[in-house]
């Protein structure tokens, strides 16, 4: 199954992994119980880019505590009446302190969303990208038991266009290939998030969506 997969992982570009929270999060209860106690028949979920806390690849690329916090920064007024740039209600905080990570929660718990879908990188030549928003702080937030995470596969090229240019020319920093090399060090990798990839993949079995097994995976390309 997973010599399949990794055949596969060359030509895809996304895949979404729907997992639970399972982590090794401290054990403390949650402090607020689940966005809805009446019964839904679906659930929302809502992309989650995290580019929001500081990366050592980001660090190599862009200078070190860069985050995307400095293009909102940087942003100017093009035309009268332009307000320009926006100052953040809640600062420009770290995702991956789990203290800002339980502010998301509630606020996206309190108003009807069930699942954060984290896009997730792997690069041959960076390893894990943008990681840590997730790693370390939705799941080390008191309250991370009130929604469910996904993973999205994201191996894009790696453009730069933080900030883009007006000539609309993109400088590929990394290539988004992934290689059979590179899927055997993610298999070997014991990660928190890593480890839910491989048990998800083994799990899995023929790829199969069925009623009662529904979005385990997702292929978009």
């Amino acid at each position: 199954m997973l010599k399949r997969v990794a055949l596969m992982a060359l030509s895809i570009t996304l895949i979404v992994l729907h997992v639970t929270a399972q982590s090794p999060a401290p054990q403390s209860p949650a402090p607020k119980g689940p966005a809805s106690t009446g019964h839904k028949d679906y659930e929302v979920a809502v992309y989650y880019f995290p580019n929001y806390h500081p990366d050592s690849i980001n660090a190599r690329w862009h200078g070190k505590g860069w985050t995307e916090w400095e293009v909102v920064k940087a942003a100017k007024p093009r035309f009268p009446g332009h307000e320009q740039p926006k100052v953040p209600s809640w600062g420009y905080f770290n995702e991956a302190d789990p203290v800002w990570a339980a502010k998301e929660i509630d606020l996206a718990a309190d108003n009807g969303i069930d699942i954060f879908i984290y896009d997730w990188y792997w690069y041959s030549n960076t390893g894990q990208y943008l990681q840590e928003g997730l790693e370390k702080g939705f799941l080390h937030a008191p309250n991370r038991n009130r929604l469910k995470f996904a993973l999205m596969w994201a191996n894009h090229d790696w453009l730069n266009i933080q900030p883009a240019t007006f000539d609309n020319s993109r400088i590929k920093l990394t290539s988004g290939a992934v290689s059979p090399a590179l899927w055997d060090t993610i298999l070997a990798t014991k990660g928190p998030i890593s480890g839910l990839v491989i048990q998800a993949l083994e799990e899995l079995g023929p790829y199969e969506v069925t009623a009662d097994r529904p979005g385990i995976i997702r292929i978009f390309r």
